[in-house]
C-alpha cells in the first residue's frame, strides 16, 4: 500500500504546470549586481491587505547582500500603524518534471528611513497545501515588522542555494519499510514522505501585509 501511495503521489506531483523557463534559467545562474547602493533599489509600494504575486527571473534586479549576491524584490512600507506582519508563501516551480523542480528561498532585510539595515531574518518555512495543487503549493512564513522599518527587501542567501526544503518538519530517512508480497517481501529504503525540493535564488512567491 505504501508503495502504491508513493507512486500515486509522484504521478500527481509531476502533472502539468506553466512554462517556467525564465525561472529555471535564473535558478541555475549566479546573478551580477545591478545596483551598488541600497538607496538606489527600485522600491515598490506594498499596501496592507493587498497580496502581490512576484517572480524572480534573470530580468529581476540583483544586489550584493551580506548573505551573498542575489536577485531581489524591494518594497516601501506603510506607516507602523498600518502594518504589523508580513506574510510570504514561496511556491513550487517546475512541478511537471520533479527532478528539476525548485523553490525560491526567502530572506528578509528591513531598512530604516536612511536605508540602513536594521534587521535581517532567515524565517522558518512551513509547508502548506498538498501535492495535488502543486502550482499553489509551497512553504509559508510570517515575520513581525520592526517599528523603525520603512523598507523591506526579499532576497535569497547564497548559503541556502541547493539546500533541502522538506514537506514535513523534522524529516528524516529511517532504515526502511518492509512490504509483504505473495512470496517473500520487498524492502523499501526510507519513506515516501521523506521528500524535499532544492532551494533556489529564483522562483515565485506571494507577499502580503497585515
Amino acid at each position: 500500500m505504501k508503495l502504491f501511495v508513493a507512486i500515486t503521489v509522484v504521478i500527481a506531483f509531476c502533472s502539468g504546470c506553466a512554462n517556467n523557463e525564465p525561472l529555471h534559467e535564473a535558478a541555475t545562474t549566479f546573478p551580477e549586481p545591478t545596483h551598488k547602493h541600497l538607496s538606489q533599489l527600485p522600491f515598490q509600494t506594498l499596501s496592507k491587505g493587498t497580496a502581490k504575486l512576484e517572480e524572480i527571473t534573470t530580468q529581476t534586479p540583483a544586489f550584493a547582500f551580506e548573505e551573498g549576491t542575489s536577485y531581489f524584490k524591494a518594497y516601501s512600507l506603510p506607516p507602523p500603524a498600518e502594518r504589523k506582519i508580513v506574510y510570504l508563501t514561496t511556491f513550487i516551480v517546475g512541478a511537471m518534471w520533479m527532478p528539476s523542480a525548485f523553490v525560491f528561498y526567502p530572506n528578509f532585510t528591513f531598512l530604516d528611513e536612511s536605508f540602513s539595515a536594521i534587521l535581517r531574518v532567515d524565517p522558518k518555512l512551513t509547508y502548506k497545501n498538498n501535492f495535488w495543487n502543486t502550482e499553489r503549493s509551497g512553504w509559508s512564513t510570517e515575520v513581525e515588522i520592526p517599528n523603525r522599518a520603512r523598507y523591506l527587501i526579499v532576497h535569497s542567501p547564497a548559503s541556502k542555494r541547493g539546500g533541502r526544503l522538506y514537506y514535513k518538519d523534522n524529516s528524516y530517512t529511517p532504515t526502511g519499510t518492509v512490504v509483504p508480497l505473495t512470496q517473500g517481501a520487498l524492502y523499501i529504503p526510507g519513506n515516501w514522505w521523506d521528500i524535499y525540493l532544492p532551494a533556489a535564488m529564483a522562483g515565485r512567491f506571494q507577499i502580503e501585509l497585515q
